[in-house]
């Protein structure tokens, strides 16, 4: 959230008190919005407009949506500063407003990933669904517009005018009512969820945060202010039935099933619980430090509030109204969960991270980033390789400036800052912040080939390619290493000035200059002797620096003048300053067009600058946040990297146009299927499917794969996997191949088969359908069942399929065997099923006059392949009565 929109919430609980009071709440929004708080990491640069904010999000928790944990499972990757979050717990997606980039995240529950990004007009603020409809709705503060997204096609399919002011949303999706207070106006907005229309205002105090309950339609709204109530609406005409006063209410939940309200009381650190049916405060739970929002969890009875000053989420037992857990997590400002799931998410603003917690074990368990934040760059002219330093995900990511493709991304150390690139060698040298180590990565096989200790967080880099030597900045020490590049060991470390935040090299005359930026001064260190030579005295605290090896001049930010001063290498004297519309980031330069190009993060634009003139020549936009940039002179290109947009922005330096925009927060995944999709075979026997699994983002690792198959039957199929664990390449497949058998007592029938893949903690399912196919015989009795010697009797085989379809060879028999005994035979040797169809084939069974009286059994035997079925019947064989027949045997009854 930028900081005048803090300000505006202050200022809005502020407007009904006297002037000594609203001066003092002046002075703590103040405070509150200028650093209190940690913002995005620190760059290779100073940030003279330090961004903080927070978004205090309600959610609407109802019986089966909502999301109970209180162990953190992940953390996910998509943008900068997130704030609202809404799960859907039927699809499992999860909606996180990220204030800073103006986009709605859309990350799979399943695979704790990003599967989209939703691009909106503005900062979005709060953030609620309808998962009956399968519809999000967003507030967009400073257009007063509430938007309503499609979470299939996950496109904005309408934009819906409220009131004025800084807004929550809840939904009551029993009655597909969205409500949306409007903090400037007073009053809360009832949306039609299916007209998209606004058919109600209902005016109330000065509001904050709302919740539905569901069961008893009933709407709940903080008011701040004087007022420090909570306004109790009746959902069916619209009307306030009472207010409760509760302190310094904020945030508000409601768990639908026991009917108890939860409301954040910001300023007091704690939980008022309010009977819903009494409207009575029943308990005060004291929380963490500042708790801004609550969600609860109706199947646990779990409640939890996100504690900002704190830095953890409390987990509260509804059942006895005390603290069971604290989770710790940096800055969490929102929170919702999944209660079929037991599951809780919540938004870490600073960190652009969404964190989730496992309901059951109270731990953290693993971390998601939401936002690439591209911190800085170089570029090898001779491979046209562009290295990006990740300082929240701790990688680089290397691009192909040919084809602006994403190549590989390399694991560094923690916080990587600067990053330089011999361009003779081909090495990259990373600074890692908060490792406090040096990455050394080759080029030729991006991968790091050595790690070399620093002393403390160092921050900038620069390399000179001619004497292979590296200096990286230690502001913390108040020095610079000075790194063979040959041995990647330390040669020197070097005493400058205070808080050195950048360092640029002139390989033509051995020269590194050092920004100091607290002593504001430019150390200028000879690299032949490792010794500071000249101090130049700068009057003004220097960012960045860049050289122009060809006219030896030394172009240095002053954020706080808005300006690019000019140093000569040759007197080390400040010869110029070139004005500039707006605080410059950082600033690099290509020698053969004799160009100045210099970022500007608050006006996310570039200005370019002409060397000889030192007059502005072009202003190019770029993308949010420029924060860093570098110049291929080769191409004549400038790559700048947008730190809250998460992409790189392509330039001509002919044209001073942008030629194209690299996403760089394109996170690693793959996509799964199997073919044949679905397949049969008999009992006893098995069929097979290949499941491929293809990178996406090249992403690369060993895939496990597991089934699952259903309905549970005994003796039901199973599954396996040849080979288990295939190995996935960057951009390219593994497979492996699905094998489903059966034995001869599987009962016939449909199955389904899920296939789970997975590469670390990335998993895609997809679904097979198995049928498992066999055949029956039936006999009826033989007619006549008792055969007179010399007789002849039939039976009718049934032969009926179960899905099978095919060839049945049938063989006919008579036991016991004996002299002269019956036969039997088939009207046919062999019938064709087709599935789900019967067959009927005669039996004949024949006697002659020396037959031997008795009892004899009639067997069929029905096979195809392996299967094989067999039925009986008995028949009896009788005498003729008159005392002849069957060998002088008779048959007495």
């Amino acid at each position: 959230m930028p900081k005048f929109q803090w300000l505006s919430e202050i200022l809005l609980l502020a407007r009904h008190l006297t002037a000594g009071t609203v001066l003092v709440m002046l002075v703590v929004a103040t405070i509150l919005t200028g650093g209190l708080f940690p913002s995005q990491p620190t760059l290779s640069y100073r940030s003279t407009i330090p961004v903080d904010g927070r978004i205090f999000g309600d959610q609407t928790l109802m019986n089966g949506f909502a999301a109970s944990s209180q162990n953190l499972i992940a953390t996910v990757a998509g943008g900068a500063g997130p704030g609202g979050v809404a799960v859907n717990s039927v699809t499992g997606r999860i909606y996180i407003a990220l204030q800073l980039s103006n986009t709605i995240s859309v990350v799979d529950g399943f695979s704790n990933t990003v599967i989209a990004s939703i691009p909106l007009g503005a900062s979005p603020s709060a953030i609620s669904l309808n998962p009956n409809t399968n519809l999000i709705y967003v507030t967009l503060p400073s257009l007063n517009v509430t938007s309503v997204i499609n979470g299939s096609s996950n496109t904005v399919v309408a934009t819906i005018h409220v009131g004025s002011g800084l807004r929550r949303v809840a939904v009551n999706p029993n009655t597909n009512r969205i409500y949306v207070t409007n903090g400037l106006s007073n009053t809360v907005s009832v949306i039609d969820g299916s007209s998209n229309s606004v058919v109600a205002t209902i005016q109330v105090g000065i509001p904050f945060g709302v919740a539905v309950n569901p069961a008893t339609n009933t709407v709940y709204v903080t008011n701040g202010g004087t007022l420090n109530k909570v306004t109790v609406i009746d959902g069916s005409n619209n009307s306030i039935t009472t207010t409760i006063p509760v302190g310094s209410p904020m945030a508000v939940a409601i768990n639908s099933n026991t009917n108890m309200i939860y409301v954040a009381n910001v300023y007091g650190n704690i939980l008022v619980v309010i009977n819903g049916s009494s409207n009575a405060i029943v308990a005060s739970v004291p929380v963490g430090f500042h708790p801004v929002a609550v969600a609860a969890n109706p199947n646990t009875d779990r409640i939890y509030t996100t504690d900002l000053y704190g830095n953890s989420v409390s987990v509260i037992d509804g059942s006895s109204n005390t603290v069971v857990a604290t989770v710790n997590m940096a800055d969490p400002s929102a929170v919702d969960l999944n209660s079929s799931g037991n599951t809780v998410y919540a938004t870490n603003y600073n960190s652009d991270l969404l964190s989730i917690m496992d309901g059951s074990s109270n731990t953290i368990v693993a971390t998601v980033l939401l936002g690439f934040g591209p911190s800085n760059l170089d570029i090898n002219p001779a491979t046209n390789k562009i290295y990006i330093a990740d300082i929240s995900a701790g990688k680089v990511s290397v691009i192909n400036g040919s084809s602006s493709g994403i190549i590989t991304v390399v694991g560094v150390g923690g916080g990587p800052d600067g990053i330089g690139v011999n361009n003779a060698t081909g090495r990259v040298f990373v600074a890692n912040s908060i490792s406090n180590s040096v990455s050394v990565l080759d080029g030729s096989t991006n991968s790091v080939i050595a790690t070399i200790p620093a002393s403390s967080t160092p921050q900038g880099v620069a390399v000179n390619s001619k004497t292979n030597r590296i200096y990286v900045t230690l502001p913390s020490a108040n020095k610079t290493m000075v790194i063979d590049g040959s041995t990647n060991s330390l040669l020197a470390s070097v005493t400058v000035g205070s808080d050195p935040v950048a360092v640029t090299v002139n390989p033509v005359t051995n020269k590194a200059y050092v920004m100091n930026f607290d002593a504001n001064t430019t150390s200028v260190i000879d690299g032949s002797t490792n010794t500071v030579v000249a101090t130049i005295q700068l009057g003004f605290s220097p960012a960045s620096a860049a050289v122009n090896p060809t006219t030896n001049k030394i172009y240095v930010t002053n954020p706080n003048g808005n300006a690019v001063a000019v140093i000569d290498g040759s007197t080390n004297n400040l010869t110029g300053s070139i004005s500039l519309a707006f605080a410059p980031g950082d600033v690099g330069i290509n020698p053969g067009t004799n160009k100045i190009y210099v970022t500007g993060p608050s006006a996310n634009s570039i200005s370019v600058i002409d060397g000889s003139s030192n007059n502005v020549i072009a202003t190019v936009p770029v993308g949010f946040d420029p924060t860093a940039l570098a110049v291929n002179f080769a191409t004549n290109t400038v790559y700048v990297a947008n730190f809250y947009a998460d992409t790189i922005s392509v330039i001509s330096g002919s044209t001073n146009t942008i030629t194209s925009t690299i996403n760089i927060f394109t996170p690693g995944d793959f996509v799964i299927s199997s073919s044949p999709a679905s397949f049969s075979f008999t009992v006893a026997s098995s069929g097979s499917s290949t499941v491929t699994a293809q990178s996406v983002n090249r992403l690369n690792g060993t895939l496990t794969f597991s089934a699952s198959i259903s309905p549970l039957v005994t003796n039901g199929p199973t599954a396996s996997f040849i080979p288990a664990n295939p190995v996935l390449p960057a951009g390219g497949s593994g497979a492996s191949t699905l094998t489903v058998s059966a034995t001869t007592s599987t009962p016939a029938g449909t199955y389904a088969v899920t296939v789970t893949a997975s590469v670390g903690s990335i998993k895609h399912v997809t679904a097979l359908s198995v049928t498992v196919t066999d055949f029956t015989l039936s006999l009826t009795t033989p007619s006549p069942s008792v055969i007179i010697v010399g007789g002849y009797a039939a039976a009718v085989l049934s032969v009926s399929s179960l899905g099978f379809s095919g060839s049945v060879t049938l063989v006919v028999s008579v036991s016991p065997i004996v002299t002269n005994g019956p036969t039997a035979s088939a009207s046919t040797s062999s019938v064709l099923l087709v599935s789900s169809t019967t067959v009927k084939v005669t039996i004949s069974i024949s006697t002659t006059v020396s037959v031997p009286l008795g009892s004899y059994l009639i067997s069929v035997t029905g096979s195809s392949g392996p299967v094989s079925h067999t039925v009986s019947v008995s028949v009896i064989v009788q005498g003729s009565g008159d005392g002849s027949g069957g060998g002088g045997h008779f048959f007495v009854k």
